[in-house]
């Protein structure tokens, strides 16, 4: 249901001239039987909102009786009403309307009826106010308020109830539990590569698949350089491979010192990053 304050919201601009018909409807839409042209109305405007929006008014064409209306605040909220004298402070003649807050100055803004024949926005001297209220909420017997319960003719949303679960004996399955992944051992492929390169002594004999190197580094020894071909074999390969990547076994190492020293006779051999090719 729309608050009072959006109902008087939907009339904005409406005059009692213009729109004497439909003005004059909707104050009785609110419970209040009164012509717009024949007397103040601001009164009726603020209790025919809170009729049509379930809220029970003052009952009182004057708009004074709002200061007996509700409760008062000190912090009001857009759409309490504002209470405010007209004339005399002390008199019985005043202006109300719904609060929309306050101006640079603090002058006071509402929404309100019969401020230029018409429903519409104004501003208000704060000097003028005589204050504000709010609408009472609910209480219980001891009369401490009722947060949770709606004003009268205001229903709550409330969540749709839930449909009850048929019982079909079955227990429901409980998930799978996840268990970690352990990750695979992975193989030492360099060291099965190079076994299988330079047989298990690392010397490239007849059982391995650089067969002959041996019998090829042999047939260079007699053209190395002695002083060359110690420190060669005096080096720790990185990794016994040969081809590729830097390093070898110290047989490749000695091959590659001998193929360095006899340069100028390839033999059939070439070099290629750093390796035998």
């Amino acid at each position: 249901m729309p608050s009072p304050y959006e109902l008087a919201t939907s009339m904005l601009g409406s005059s009692e001239h213009a729109n004497h018909s439909a003005l004059t409807t909707y104050l009785r839409n609110g419970g209040v039987n009164l012509d717009p042209q024949k007397k103040a109305w601001c009164a009726a405007f603020v209790n025919a909102s809170l009729g049509q929006a379930g809220i029970k008014g003052t009952g009182s064409d004057m708009a004074r009786s709002f200061l007996n209306w509700g409760k008062p605040t000190d912090t009001p909220n857009v759409g309490d009403v504002a209470v405010f004298s007209r004339g005399d402070p002390k008199g019985p003649l005043g202006h109300v309307g719904f609060y929309k807050g306050r101006d640079e100055q603090g002058n006071i803004k509402i929404l309100a009826g019969n401020q230029s024949d018409a429903v519409s926005e104004g501003v208000m001297p704060a000097n003028r106010l005589l204050g504000f209220r709010t609408a009472a909420l609910p209480t219980d017997a001891n009369g401490n308020p009722i947060a949770s319960a709606p004003a009268p003719g205001v229903t709550l949303n409330t969540p749709p109830a839930m449909a009850p679960v048929a019982d079909t004996g079955v227990m429901p399955m409980a998930p799978a539990p996840v268990t970690a992944q352990t990750p695979m051992a992975q193989p030492d492929m360099m060291a099965k590569f190079n076994a299988a390169l330079m047989g298990q002594d690392g010397k490239a004999g007849p059982s391995s698949g650089a067969a002959g190197l041996d019998q090829i580094a042999a047939g260079l020894k007699p053209r190395v350089d002695p002083q060359a071909a110690a420190a060669a074999m005096a080096l720790t390969p990185v990794s016994s491979s040969v081809g590729g990547g830097g390093g070898g076994s110290a047989q490749a190492q000695a091959l590659l010192s001998a193929i360095m020293q006899n340069r100028r006779k390839p033999m059939g051999l070439s070099l290629m990053g750093g390796g035998l090719a």
